[in-house]
């Protein structure tokens, strides 16, 4: 039985998610019946919430596209906590995360990639930077290459192009070249050929938390209790990783606590029976 590959495709709208969405899961753009995914244009994204459409080999999530002002289709902060929200519950290992866009690199590309960066920052080895309207022997240039791991980090870049004109005399033109550049793109893909990686990704409402967290992990004994009933939420919500290291803020905080404050034998009490409790599920659990 094939394994299904889950991707997921995030970039600024218009540069090219849906088309790549289309071709990997229906293998080509139609002109003559509807698309899985919407298809917009440079200047308008079609894209107004997360859509997933699957067939035998790839499962692929169409984002949301970053960047948008706030009288857009999607304003850019509404499109974080849509990511965020989704994929916080998701569940779904996911073997590539991509990354899309135009050849042509901005400040404002930097800035939106950081922010996708953050999001899935427990993903980085499954990272691809996919550059749209381009063509396969655009990475043949290795300054194209360097520049684009320059800005965005050393992850696999690969190039591709799917255009379709509204005018019917390239109709056929088109279609030839989506069909080179689909093959070239699951080659590419092929080649890399990641396993799933299941990034702990936070929610809008955890990332809120985790802020404050900061603010309230400074406060003696209450911070380092915090800490430490924060890990127990985190464990029970499945995101292991994030318990240990506010299982680690905590206990650490009750070392300073005691040391540094000599705390009430009832504080030692509670806090060791939190250590205890905590300690015991993220061994159960890991």
């Amino acid at each position: 039985m094939n394994r299904i590959s889950h991707v997921v495709l995030c970039g600024r709208t218009g540069d090219g998610k849906s088309s790549i969405a289309n071709m990997l899961v229906q293998g080509d753009i139609y002109r003559d019946r509807e698309n899985l995914f919407n298809i917009g244009n440079a200047a308008i994204g079609e894209t107004r919430e997360l859509t997933y459409a699957r067939d035998v080999r790839f499962g692929v999530f169409d984002l949301v596209g970053l960047g948008e002002l706030p009288s857009g289709g999607v304003p850019h902060d509404v499109a974080i906590k849509n990511i965020r929200n989704h994929f916080s519950t998701n569940g779904l290992s996911l073997n590539y995360i991509c990354y899309v866009k135009r050849n042509r690199i901005t400040e404002e590309d930097i800035r939106l990639f950081n922010i996708f960066k953050k999001i899935f920052k427990e993903g980085e080895k499954n990272f691809v930077i996919i550059v749209t309207h381009t063509g396969p022997s655009w990475t043949d240039d290795e300054k194209n290459v360097d520049e684009t791991k320059r800005n965005f980090g050393d992850y696999p870049v690969i190039s591709v192009d799917f255009p379709s004109n509204i005018d019917e005399d390239y109709a056929e033109i088109d279609r030839k070249k989506r069909a080179t550049n689909l093959q070239h793109l699951l080659a590419k893909l092929s080649e890399l050929n990641y396993s799933g990686n299941n990034p702990e990704v936070l929610s809008s409402s955890q990332v809120i938390e985790n802020n404050l967290s900061n603010i309230i992990n400074a406060l003696p004994v209450a911070g380092s209790l915090y800490q430490l009933t924060a890990s127990g939420v985190y464990l029970m919500s499945g995101k292991p990783n994030v318990a240990k290291k506010r299982f680690m803020n905590g206990a650490f905080g009750i070392f300073l606590d005691v040391v540094s404050f000599g705390v009430g034998k009832p504080i030692i009490i509670v806090a060791s029976i939190s250590l205890r409790v905590t300690g015991d599920l993220l061994v159960t659990k890991t």
